[in-house]
């Protein structure tokens, strides 16, 4: 006899959710695995990155800025990092330009050096040193946005899915295409034992994605 085990139902981890459709939400669920009832998710606000330059006003310039990989840090902000020349390159002694970088929310960032590789905890990159070299007071902008689809929650991301923020009410079938599905992303009680979580995930990286679930008033039981 073929023993046929079906998965988790829509809706099976809720313990209590509010009246009406208080609690669920229409959401797009992004591309490249199947999900099932239950999966803790994420959502994607930083998984678009782009580097360009002020659209007037530079003295310098590079034809190479469009090539040029900017990857996040684990504490990168959606919004816009503004990088300002500070100091034009001096041939002797040899000094490249310096650059000053202020995250989405104000914060001043270490600096950085053209044609020297910069790794910091919002944002890595390597700025060329400029086919028309920059001069102080030219802007450089990065800006970090998404595509607001959901993912399953994972803490070792840095695209916005590192942030539990709701739960997927009823499997969807998203390995090959984004799909649409319903959440829970507000106003509800969910069972721990029939959640989803990320196959790995540590007691420290899941008490936190509860605090982050709890302060959606999403509360795990």
């Amino acid at each position: 006899m073929t023993m046929i085990t079906e998965g988790p139902r829509a809706g099976d981890y809720l313990l209590s959710e509010s009246n009406g459709a208080q609690s669920r939400e229409s959401a797009v669920i992004a591309a490249g695995a199947d999900l099932v009832a239950g999966t803790v998710l994420g959502q994607l606000t930083k998984s678009v990155v782009a580097l360009t330059a002020a659209a007037s006003g530079n003295t310098g310039a590079d034809t190479g800025l469009a090539s040029v990989t900017v990857t996040l840090g684990a504490q990168a902000l959606p919004g816009r990092y503004v990088l300002e020349c500070t100091a034009a390159v001096v041939v002797d002694p040899a000094t490249p330009a310096q650059w000053s970088i202020t995250a989405p929310n104000g914060l001043a960032l270490q600096s950085a050096a053209s044609g020297v590789a910069y790794a910091g905890s919002h944002l890595n990159l390597t700025l060329g040193v400029g086919t028309t070299p920059w001069a102080a007071g030219d802007l450089l902008y990065v800006d970090v946005s998404g595509t607001g689809q959901y993912i399953q929650h994972n803490p070792d991301a840095v695209t916005g899915a590192e942030i539990a923020v709701a739960v997927l009410y009823e499997s969807v079938d998203a390995a090959e295409a984004i799909a649409d599905g319903v959440i829970t992303a507000r106003l509800a009680e969910v069972d721990d034992a029939a959640l989803t979580w990320h196959t790995g995930i540590t007691d420290a990286e899941k008490a936190a994605a509860v605090a982050s679930l709890a302060a959606r008033h999403i509360i795990v039981r």
